[in-house]
């Protein structure tokens, strides 16, 4: 009867007073067995006992979430700490201990980012299966888990983007098949009207006082099919990997016939395109088609971006930079700007802020200036190149190397 009693009162000692309670010779030796951390806290979340492979994983360490022992302390105190500097899975980790105390939940599994260690580590909440309750926490290392999963990650979108590459290669094959075909037969009806006009020997060098305005119609037609047939051997060649014979390039002049074919769009949108050319700009070795590629991509990029501004005004200028060993190309538009978000995946395939666009426009600008051993940039245009009514602006400039 005495023996019955005193153990009674031994559970009831050990209920009423939980953090006291102490583990036996085979409760440590079980815990300290396991090459998983462990850590047993009570029903206020105190950590009771943690086992060996936890006091070595973190002895020399700092206290915290996966570090020294803390014995005696409140393990949510220190997963809160992590929490306020911001540490990814931090808050969810909390939460999932707090659930548990309470018994909304019996066990919450959960991840976490320890900055310290630039390490990942999944942790397990169990609840006591006893009246005072507490937890018992699993701490496991998945970095190496993570960082795989990283890596299939990106290369299955490595993966994709060959894909969709290879498809719009084939698809601008198949287009610049086609076009070739409309696009001759547009220069010789235009050929041919001009030649009606006047002499055939003297085909488009005279000028006619009373059919000018016809002739020169007829010129531009052809001149234009031209440049576009051009771009889609080009475009063709490109897609083949055919390659193209770099040449001699005015940009000055590149920058001009860009304003020029440029100007009915600039019109259609009630805007106006500057050019501000440094004279004496020294020439470049490369594609004259893929720099002007360059150009009218970020010019008609800067267009769309001064649609809703008040004054819509593109600026295209060229400049020598480094003594003359380097020429910048720079388009600079009065919009709205670029934004933070815009500024980090610019360059990014795919990436775009238009409803219908494609995110290929930038890339293509940067892959032309790479293989013609330059660089891109862009950023907002700053205050003492600010003019107007119009929004905050952009800029986006491509240093080329001297020929």
């Amino acid at each position: 009867m005495h023996i019955a009693t005193i153990e009674t009162h031994a559970e009831r000692t050990a209920v009423e007073n939980p953090a006291e309670r102490t583990f036996d010779t085979d409760d440590a030796l079980l815990l300290d067995s396991l090459s998983t951390r462990i850590a047993v806290l009570d029903g206020r979340g105190t950590v009771m006992r943690v086992n060996e492979a936890w006091r070595a994983a973190g002895r020399d360490g700092p206290r915290g979430m996966v570090s020294r022992p803390i014995v005696g302390r409140s393990y949510l105190h220190e997963v809160r700490r992590a929490e306020a500097h911001g540490y990814e899975g931090a808050e969810e980790i909390r939460q999932g201990i707090e659930a548990v105390l309470m018994w909304r939940m019996t066990t919450f599994r959960g991840e976490f980012r320890w900055p310290p260690e630039n390490r990942w580590y999944e942790m397990t909440v169990d609840a006591l299966r006893r009246a005072a309750g507490g937890v018992v926490l699993s701490l496991v290392d998945v970095t190496d888990r993570r960082r795989a999963d990283a890596l299939i990650e990106v290369t299955r979108r490595h993966a994709a983007h060959l894909g969709r590459t290879t498809m719009m290669s084939e698809i601008a094959s198949t287009l610049a098949q086609e076009i070739k075909q409309p696009m001759a037969a547009i220069q010789l009806n235009a050929l041919a009207g001009a030649t009606l006009l006047g002499s055939p020997r003297t085909a488009f060098d005279a000028i006619w006082s009373d059919s000018r305005e016809a002739w020169q119609m007829f010129k531009d037609i052809y001149d234009d099919a031209s440049r576009v047939s051009g771009v889609i051997e080009h475009v063709h060649k490109h897609v083949r990997r055919q390659g193209v014979q770099p040449g001699v390039v005015d940009i000055a002049d590149t920058c001009r016939t860009a304003a020029k074919l440029l100007e009915h769009e600039a019109e259609l949108r009630d805007a106006r395109i500057d050019l501000d050319l440094e004279p004496g700009i020294p020439t470049i070795v490369g594609d004259a088609i893929e720099i002007q590629q360059i150009v009218m991509s970020l010019a008609q990029n800067a267009l769309e971006a001064v649609a809703a501004s008040s004054e819509r005004v593109v600026t295209i200028g060229v400049a020598a930079q480094r003594c003359g060993t380097e020429v910048e190309l720079y388009v600079r538009d009065t919009g709205p700007g670029l934004g933070p978000l815009v500024r980090q995946h610019l360059f990014e395939s795919f990436f775009t802020t238009k409803e219908c666009g494609l995110g290929m426009g930038l890339i293509i600008v940067r892959s032309i200036a790479e293989r013609h051993r330059g660089r891109v940039s862009a950023e907002d245009v700053p205050n003492r190149d600010r003019r107007g009514g119009g929004g905050a602006g952009a800029i986006f400039r491509v240093h080329l190397p001297v020929s």
